[in-house]
């Protein structure tokens, strides 16, 4: 099955991280889907600023789309999040006004932790996606690179980034370039992208536990899981 891809859209690159596989994500993210009736947390290492609220055409909500990372078995800085490590897992987000929230109970988003213990970690957030479709890491069809443009600044996107606006351009696209496989597309849920806050160090030990807990649990046993995390 072919997935359609509107003509501007959030655009997300996504891989392994931190010694657990995408398949694995992909598994806790289902469940996470499915305990918040449709609504899971995807964390990113930036945030899209405002303008994603522009993309919601026709009262429809913006669409975001996941596609695989290409090659990144060859990339020393993927070799990194491939590796297992400490965790931070993030328990709040930020509201509109500034104010910390904590995040909904099912939703589980981790990032690397330092290295260095008494560096502050890097800002993160997550993107507030929603979808009826089962979660998979099948690849329905293709984004072609050289179609995309920054939907900010109009100019061509640079392979590095991970996620971003973009529109996709009708005709006149320059032939080659990469292409990357999609996996999944979900709408974003105001406030669309929050600033993550309150991060709890998980050590390595309990981090390996997120991908191999999530493969033995329902969705009642996620809900409590993900609640223990916490604790």
């Amino acid at each position: 099955m072919t997935i359609d891809i509107p003509e501007l859209f959030c655009w997300t690159k996504v891989g392994a991280d931190s010694g657990e596989g995408l398949t694995a994500i992909i598994c806790r993210k289902e469940l996470e889907r499915q305990a918040g009736q449709g609504t899971f947390y995807w964390g990113v290492g930036n945030s899209v600023g405002s303008a994603v609220t522009e993309l919601a055409v026709d009262g429809q909500h913006p669409a975001v789309v996941f596609s695989r990372m290409r090659d990144a078995a060859s990339a020393p800085a993927a070799k990194a999040e491939r590796e297992a490590g400490a965790l931070l897992l993030w328990r709040a987000c930020l509201d509109r006004h500034g104010h910390a929230q904590p995040l909904p109970a099912h939703v589980v988003v981790t990032s690397r932790a330092p290295a260095d213990p008494a560096n502050q970690p890097r800002a993160h957030y997550a993107l507030v996606c929603h979808t009826g479709e089962t979660l998979s890491a099948e690849s329905h069809g293709v984004m072609r690179f050289n179609e995309l443009i920054n939907y900010t600044s109009g100019r061509p996107l640079g392979y590095s980034h991970v996620t971003a606006l973009v529109k996709r351009r009708k005709a006149g696209a320059p032939h080659g370039g990469p292409d990357y496989p999609v996996l999944m597309v979900a709408a974003l849920r105001p406030p669309y992208v929050v600033q993550l806050q309150d991060p709890l160090l998980l050590p390595p030990d309990v981090a390996m536990s997120l991908g191999r807990s999530a493969a033995e649990l329902d969705v009642e046993g996620w809900r409590k899981f993900a609640l223990g995390l916490r604790g």
